[in-house]
């Protein structure tokens, strides 16, 4: 009799990945298989080696769909074949606007930002930047979809936040004005030729703009006071502000930097940057520059002169005539421009008129001239000693320049002021009754 051979082969068993799904920022969720082939009574624990899991995607992979393919198992008795799934990772939309909140110079800020759909875990870097610093703190979001934390020590500045959901899958941007309300204050006014790509409507209009604009805090408060008008005729826009943001405004060296809301054409609903750097500050050679950025109530682009460069940024467009002022308290008065408009018509003389005088608490100036040149207003007591220097400036024809004087710490009785216009001379007398 004849022998025969048996042959045994391995059976087959077919490993197979389960679809699954994420959202941008999470990390991957822990994949599992099914099994198609067990003999009877067998199970994944007759199998030897270790599951495992290959794919591209991560916590920073963005929407789309990846491969995941499972390997690391084998055995004797069965024949493996693994088959590969889907992992689907589902888009988020983020909005750090509510970290834009002022903070006072010195004190830490409170980043926030929240993804749409509000899921948990998704992973959020904040990256804070100014000029000379820089930092990054990754937090993940909570139940609710929200990403907290704070940041070390600000000091003055304008700072740019980015939250950032992925490797750049969805991004969001916020400025935080730190601020100092000790006193300092800008004003500014004239005008700029408006760039081609400032108007969002129509790129190709360029033109002379109008500006004039005063922001300063209200004593012992974070109330930020003022307004702003611009004037785009070319561009059929006539801006006006009606609310300064508490906290917004920011003086660091020549720069200040405010924000707030208005109206476009008497339509209200619209929000604006301004972006103001005084040339001359501390014997600069100028020139001065101004920018202005107007959003709609989405949050559109409706006029940028800088051209949607970051908001603290210097990004902005040379004067072509008029003046920005930073006005540094530093002695024992202050003196403030309240105000600058373009005035139409002609000027057939210079005007310089003080009112009301006497006065108790302050006291304002306006003045006016024919011809473009250098003015300076100063204020003297009676033995001569000079109390303040109210305006050093070029000045433009036919604008008016409207100044506040307010003293601090000066004895009542008569003041003297000059103005001294391209070597012209003119003096006046205040009476000064301050009230006990």
């Amino acid at each position: 009799s004849g022998s025969v051979a048996i042959e045994i082969k391995p059976k087959d068993l077919t490993v197979t990945a389960v679809n699954s799904t994420k959202y941008v920022g999470q990390l991957n969720p822990i994949f599992t298989v099914t099994y198609e082939g067990f003999a009877y009574g067998d199970n994944s624990s007759n199998l030897e080696g270790n599951l495992a899991f290959l794919t591209e995607a991560d916590k920073y992979s963005c929407a789309g769909e990846y491969e995941v393919e499972p390997f690391g198992l084998y055995s004797t008795n069965y024949d493996i074949t693994f088959v590969v799934a889907k992992l689907t990772i589902l888009g988020v939309s983020i909005d750090a606007s509510a970290s834009s909140t002022p903070v006072p110079a010195g004190q830490p800020a409170t980043l926030t930002a929240s993804v749409t759909p509000a899921v948990s875990g998704v992973s959020v870097t904040f990256l804070i930047t100014s000029v000379g610093y820089s930092e990054s703190i990754t937090v993940d979001t909570d139940d609710s979809g929200i990403a907290s934390t704070t940041t070390g020590n600000l000091e003055l500045g304008v700072y740019q936040v980015k939250a950032t959901a992925g490797s750049g899958c969805a991004t969001s941007i916020a400025y935080i004005p730190v601020y100092d309300d000790s006193g300092s204050f800008v004003t500014g006014g004239g005008w700029i030729m408006s760039p081609a790509g400032a108007l969002t409507a129509d790129p190709t209009v360029v033109g002379k703009a109008n500006f004039g604009f005063v922001s300063k805090y209200k004593k012992g408060s974070n109330q930020v006071d003022g307004n702003t008008e611009f004037q785009f005729h070319a561009g059929g826009i006539n801006f006006k502000s009606t609310f300064h943001e508490a906290g917004s405004l920011v003086i660091s060296g020549k720069k200040a930097t405010y924000r707030g809301s208005g109206t476009v054409n008497g339509q209200s609903g619209y929000k604006f940057t301004l972006v103001a750097l005084d040339g001359h500050w501390n014997g600069g050679p100028g020139p001065d520059q101004f920018r202005i950025k107007i959003t709609d109530g989405t949050g559109g682009v409706i006029y940028d002169n800088g051209l949607n460069a970051a908001e603290n940024s210097d990004a902005s467009t040379a004067l072509g005539g008029g003046s920005i002022v930073i006005h540094e308290v530093k002695s024992n008065a202050k003196a403030k421009s309240l105000e600058v408009e373009v005035l139409a018509g002609d000027v057939a003389d210079n005007l310089l008129k003080a009112y009301p005088n006497p006065f108790a608490e302050r006291v304002f100036f306006d003045m006016q001239f024919v011809n473009d040149g250098h003015a300076v207003l100063e204020i003297f007591d009676m033995r001569g000693a000079k109390l303040s220097t109210l305006f050093d400036k070029s000045v433009e024809a036919g604008m008016i320049y409207r100044l506040e004087y307010a003293p601090t710490d000066v004895v009542p009785g008569i003041l003297i002021y000059r103005l001294v216009k391209d070597g012209e001379v003119t003096n006046g007398r205040l009476i000064y009754q301050k009230q006990r």
